[in-house]
């Protein structure tokens, strides 16, 4: 039987919103060792990614003020939550994310978004279920899979 990517996917999000502050982000992908966040609207709809390249290799200048908010999305639901960071005017998510979304749902194959990633050349899939984040699929994600089979 193939694994479905519901299978492996991580359950558990960190995401962001288009205003977050970008020293929350930094801040965030340091605490939680990780290099990527989906940005979401407030009905948790996938509208953007933002990565770690994208704070060290910003694409243009922002110097907005944001907040510092984010979102935790579980199975039972998404929490908004903020972090006592100071937000200065270092710009916002929503200047630098990526307003393009991969996505797969949770019941595609692995193997199928497995191929959308090499293809695309990227490291983490949004798994979104009627139009809503419901986990993501990374790299690490399928390695820990493959070390476990």
């Amino acid at each position: 039987m193939d694994l479905l990517v519901r299978d492996i996917m991580t359950r558990d999000v960190v995401a962001v919103a288009p205003d977050t502050s970008l020293t929350v982000v930094a801040k965030l992908f340091r605490e939680q060792h990780i290099s990527g966040a989906p940005v979401i609207d407030k009905d948790s709809r996938p509208i953007g990614v933002i990565t770690l390249a994208d704070l060290v290799y910003p694409t243009k200048p922002t110097t907005a003020q944001g907040r510092s908010v984010f979102y935790v999305v579980t199975e039972d639901a998404t929490q908004l939550r903020s972090i006592d960071v100071p937000c200065k005017s270092d710009g916002v998510v929503g200047d630098l994310m990526l307003s393009f979304v991969l996505s797969v749902t949770p019941d595609r194959p692995v193997l199928d978004a497995v191929r959308l990633m090499v293809a695309d050349e990227i490291h983490r899939l949004l798994v979104v279920e009627d139009g809503r984040l419901v986990g993501i699929l990374s790299t690490m994600d399928v390695m820990r899979a493959l070390a476990n089979d």
